[in-house]
């Protein structure tokens, strides 16, 4: 009996050794340089592919996800918040109003609903737009049907993003969702 016992020890335990290495293996991460000796460690799941990008004149960074299928794209641009306008309810909804009403014009929804959610650090809210003009029977090559854009704050700044897909109910939709609420680490420079 105690031998049988051993011969199945290590058995299980490279077992769960392989479990472990293959979920950790299944998800890299990033880090990105943003501002004001800020960083961010994005959460790219296994097979995504990521692409940095600097705007020449402002200097802001840029970073777009998407998945193996291209079901879903992310696209997270970073913006510093010195003031803190953006650490409140209130100032997230009142420029997501602002800056997301425009998509109004050219979607099914007519009114826009908010969802809020808390973040590490912050807070978040976000709403979608499915697009009026076309057919979701006949989505044409290279376009999406559904557009979910919001806000994320933190101690000195905050995100906009905008996922496109041509479902909500897709794995790769929550993933790139999940992404944004809880998968982003600000790393802020420790202050002497």
């Amino acid at each position: 009996m105690k031998r049988r016992f051993l011969s199945i020890g290590p058995l299980a335990a490279w077992a769960a050794f392989f479990a472990a290495a293959v979920v950790l293996g299944a998800e890299s991460t990033r880090s990105v340089a943003i501002f004001e000796g800020q960083q961010v460690e994005i959460p790219v799941p296994a097979g995504w592919e990521i692409d940095e990008r600097q705007d020449p004149k402002t200097g802001l960074q840029s970073v777009e996800l998407s998945d193996p299928g291209k079901d879903a794209e992310l696209s997270i641009s970073f913006m510093p918040d010195s003031q803190g306008s953006m650490s409140t309810r209130g100032g997230l909804e009142k420029l997501a109003r602002h800056v997301f009403g425009t998509y109004l014009e050219s979607s099914v929804e007519k009114q826009m609903k908010l969802t809020y959610f808390e973040a590490p650090g912050g807070a978040g809210v976000y709403t979608s737009f499915t697009d009026a003009k076309l057919d979701p029977k006949r989505i044409p090559e290279g376009e999406k049907l559904m557009s979910t854009a919001g806000l994320r704050s933190w101690k000195g700044g905050y995100l906009i993003f905008t996922l496109l897909t041509n479902t909500r109910d897709s794995v790769a939709y929550r993933k790139a969702l999940d992404i944004v609420q809880s998968g982003l680490k600000v790393k802020t420079p420790v202050a002497f």
